[in-house]
């Protein structure tokens, strides 16, 4: 502890009262580490530090880093564009070849979180406009998804396998649709009786589960889904309420591309446009030429998909933005090139190098990053042109997003705004708040490997916070 204090008493500008509250918690919670690290925007001086310089897991205010990233390397006006094209010719109505699908990883195709809430039921309604003025009835060829340029990996291996059957690990592929979500609708009995599968939507073929999951006593989700990407049998396992006639979860889909392009075929048919049984192909090569008529389906903006990405925590856009900075910077679509594009660009902005980045949402477990560099990250930000659409993405303390149950009756109520993290035993903040001087700073804390629940660790660091903006 000594070491820490020193630490203190070497800046002028620590708060007596946050340097207590450090402290406070540090003490009540010896077996976990405690990083955190306030900045004053303008001057640049330091208001607090507390082992602001160790690597630690960050969860998901990760996705300020990836957010950040694409908003400067991809630019806020950026869109995921999913192109079909063909060029064979039409013949009574017949397109004597094949439609070609090039993706670009678009996480938003069919998603609930830009359509009011729920997934559509429709996703290709503007290209089976397309083909219709075209005259096309039906297609002879085959529906040949392109995937040349795109990674094989669809998670990453450090991701917890507890995490992949579930929602926020599905997968993300160079196709996506309806969130890579499939929502499990179950009945249940009295408490200790296994529940009843009632249902699945959307239903995907040859997707089976094995179920697990009993009734219990409780009024809140506590089931799980296990399986891997690309494997289509599932294992359910965990509790739901007792005597319910529906209660949802959400799972993760198998295989997103595939879907996406059965989904396809679905679509046509439904319009008329026929297409022939097992017609969904796959191709890696380069295609040998552009195709003579091509029709785009276009993602909302990237500043919209960054503000969703950070106000929802949704890991699916973390990843497919991660992807996209690959291949936007290193050719290929890809998690890895992705990670190293996004070190290259802040190496000389924020003390990156250090850096341990496994993925762009958090989840993985390996991330380690400095309380000190998310910090720097905040206010690099501030003076660049994004910073009003980086701002507004993060939510507001006592208003919205994940901290909107938070900081009620405070200071830092409608004042603070921060991208919250949350995995097991990890818990952050990064974000921004006026303190009592009037000036902006930004901050960060970062917990790890606590030993008392998440609700008290989460109340800790409030109080943190609380103190920095009082």
């Amino acid at each position: 502890m000594a070491l820490v204090l020193l630490v203190f008493c070497m800046s002028a500008d620590v708060s007596s009262n946050l340097s207590q509250q450090l402290i406070k918690v540090a003490k009540a919670h010896p077996e976990a580490t405690l990083g955190f690290y306030a900045i004053e925007i303008e001057s640049g001086a330091v208001i607090g530090t507390y082992n602001e310089a160790k690597n630690m897991a960050p969860a998901s205010t990760l996705k300020t880093l990836t957010t950040a990233a694409a908003l400067e390397i991809l630019g806020p006006d950026y869109r995921f564009q999913t192109r079909f094209g063909y060029s064979a010719p039409i013949e009574e109505g017949i397109l004597k070849g094949n439609l070609h699908v090039t993706p670009s990883g678009d996480p938003t195709l069919g998603s609930k979180y830009f359509n009011g809430g729920t997934a559509p039921d429709n996703i290709y309604g503007s290209l089976v406009s397309f083909l219709k003025e075209r005259g096309i009835k039906g297609i002879q060829g085959k529906l040949v998804l392109e995937l040349h340029g795109f990674e094989t990996e669809r998670v990453p291996p450090s991701w917890s396998f507890d995490d992949l059957g579930n929602y926020y690990g599905a997968s993300v592929g160079p196709m996506n649709c309806f969130d890579n979500t499939v929502f499990l609708n179950f009945s249940s009995g009295n408490a200790g009786s296994i529940t009843k599968l009632e249902s699945t939507s959307p239903q995907i073929p040859g997707l089976t589960f094995s179920n697990e999951v009993e009734a219990a006593k409780i009024g809140y989700d506590n089931a799980y889904v296990y399986g891997a990407p690309r494997q289509y049998n599932r294992t359910l396992r965990g509790q739901i309420p007792q005597n319910r006639t529906s209660f949802k979860i959400k799972a993760s889909m198998p295989e997103p591309e595939m879907f996406a392009m059965l989904q396809l075929v679905k679509e046509l048919r439904n319009a008329g446009i026929e297409v022939p049984k097992g017609a969904v192909s796959f191709r890696k090569e380069v295609p040998a030429s552009k195709q003579e008529h091509e029709h785009v389906i276009a993602s909302p903006s990237l500043a919209q998909v960054v503000k969703t990405t950070n106000m929802e925590s949704n890991n699916q856009f973390a990843e497919a933005l991660v992807k996209a900075i690959g291949k936007k910077q290193k050719g290929l679509w890809s998690r890895k090139k992705g990670l190293e594009a996004i070190k290259e660009h802040f190496a000389d902005k924020i003390s990156i190098a250090q850096a341990n980045l496994y993925d762009g949402s958090g989840l993985s477990r390996f991330n380690g990053v400095s309380p000190k560099m998310m910090a720097e990250l905040m206010r690099y930000m501030w003076a660049t042109k994004h910073k009003d659409l980086f701002y507004e993405s993060l939510p507001v303390a006592g208003v919205s997003g994940s901290i909107k149950g938070m900081f009620k009756g405070s200071k830092a109520q409608n004042n603070l705004r921060a991208k919250s993290g949350y995995i097991d035993k990890v818990r952050s903040y990064s974000g921004y708040t006026k303190t009592a001087t009037g000036k902006v700073a930004a901050f960060t804390v970062i917990v790890n490997n606590y030993e008392t629940t998440s609700t008290v660790m989460r109340n800790d660091l409030e109080l943190i916070l609380r103190t920095l903006a009082d």
